[in-house]
């Protein structure tokens, strides 16, 4: 049996290595062939898993000079390349669980944003921009804008702006990151985010965590992810996240499959309440296992595999779906006792990286579930934009969130990247930990 896998980053690396467990052969596509997942598949080929022209060609030659055919295809931590996969699925007859309508309808936002409004759900305020676009086309919209590329990911190319002026000037750096001819702006919603991890099973919504995904800014660059934390101070409104999610599922078409939904909860502006306060609307949808470690802290919280259940499904593999009911009869106002989770994504201050130290030491620990440094010593640490700058992580679990913060302390005591200088890189905010994250 052989699994295509498109993406072969540090994201994909443990899928690849769960199937070799599971007796499954890889075959990986990725730009770069020398990445972490393309050397540790069994087959790999160099192909963007943005385009699917490319790809449909590497897996048409794999399976002519191999003379063996692809059994399923995965993505996993990584939005866009779930067009891909749907495109060269349809294209080669493959079995995948999206066709590329309802790829598209979670890939791109331009598509996304009618399907969703069209059907009632909650959206920030939007308009898409054309190149060159004249002043009346932002005249409805309350400034500041949030503005972003159609199909990318990561944070890539989101800024927050203040003006007009300011949209025309970002408008080309926005639509570099974008294969589509316009962009999306909309409303700033002052909020905090949430987001929703499940699986579908024949049109059943399981929502398997909702944790708060604390961010930083860096001025126009916006939404850049710190940490995870589970169980989220917006728990006691789980039957509103819940009949929103479901209600997002059926608009988009969904059957069967993994979600992995971004809801923002409307807080009060410092000048006072706004009419809308509190509200929760949706930001972003997707069809994937998402790309912040769920497949190691999914499974500490809910028992669930969820990378085995995934790479099963993708293969056409029988798997025990009496889990996700399972799990449902141990919630408890809809999260699941006893268990506290601190994802932390750390990042660094400009300068270039010399020494890294600590992380077996952490990993050691009672309570820390996996971590690992994401960049290399030599490399120039610019200016924080986007999530492709993130230094390292590691999970903390524990009972409690206190239990859980004290953990996070001391793991960030034992952790140091020094520059040329020998000072700590690392940046610690207060708002990664659970009890300064209000």
């Amino acid at each position: 049996m052989i699994l295509h896998i498109i993406g072969g980053g540090a994201g994909q690396l443990s899928a690849v290595e769960r199937c070799r467990n599971l007796g499954i052969t890889t075959f990986v596509t990725d730009a770069d062939i020398t990445a972490p997942g393309c050397v540790a598949a069994d087959f790999s080929a160099a192909a963007s898993t943005f385009d699917a022209a490319q790809t449909i060609k590497a897996v048409s030659d794999f399976m002519h000079e191999n003379g063996r055919s692809i059994d399923g295809i995965l993505v996993t931590g990584t939005d866009q390349p779930v067009l891909t996969a749907a495109q060269t699925a349809a294209e080669l007859n493959l079995p995948y669980f999206l066709d590329p309508e309802h790829a598209r309808a979670v890939t791109n936002k331009k598509v996304m944003k009618k399907i969703l409004t069209g059907s009632g759900i909650p959206v920030a305020p939007y308009r898409i921009l054309p190149p060159g676009f004249d002043g009346s086309a932002l005249e409805s919209l309350k400034f500041p804008v949030v503005v972003k590329p159609l199909d990318s990911q990561g944070q890539r190319g989101v800024f927050r702006l203040e003006t007009p002026e300011e949209v025309h000037k970002y408008y080309d750096q926005v639509i570099g990151f974008s294969r589509c001819g316009e962009i999306l702006a909309e409303e700033y919603y002052n909020s905090d985010e949430i987001t929703v991890s499940g699986w579908v099973e024949n049109g059943r919504t399981f929502i398997l965590t909702v944790t708060d995904r604390v961010t930083v800014e860096n001025p126009p660059s916006i939404g850049v992810c710190i940490a995870h934390h589970y169980p989220s101070k917006y728990s006691g409104r789980m039957p509103e996240i819940t009949g929103l999610t479901e209600r997002t599922v059926e608009a988009l078409g969904m059957q069967s499959g993994p979600i992995y939904f971004q809801f923002l909860v409307g807080k009060k502006a410092p000048s006072g309440g706004a009419p809308d306060c509190g509200k929760i609307i949706i930001n972003e949808t997707a069809a994937r296992l998402g790309g912040a470690y769920e497949d190691v802290f999914i499974p500490c919280i809910t028992g669930i595999d969820i990378l085995d259940i995934m790479i099963k499904f993708s293969c056409g593999i029988p798997f025990d779906g009496s889990c996700f009911t399972e799990m449902e009869s141990k919630k408890r106002g809809g999260i699941i006792p006893g268990k506290a989770v601190s994802l932390q994504m750390f990042f660094c201050t400009e300068g270039v990286l010399r020494e890294q130290e600590g992380m077996a030491e952490v990993l050691s620990r009672p309570g820390i579930i996996g971590g690992g440094f994401l960049q290399k010593p030599g490399t120039v640490i610019g200016e924080r934009l986007n999530s492709t700058q993130r230094a390292g992580f590691f999970i903390a679990a524990a009972k409690t969130p206190a239990e859980t913060d004290s953990i996070v302390g001391d793991s960030y005591a034992a952790l140091k990247i020094t520059d040329i200088s020998g000072a700590n890189m690392i940046n610690i905010y207060d708002k990664m930990f659970f009890g300064n994250n209000e």
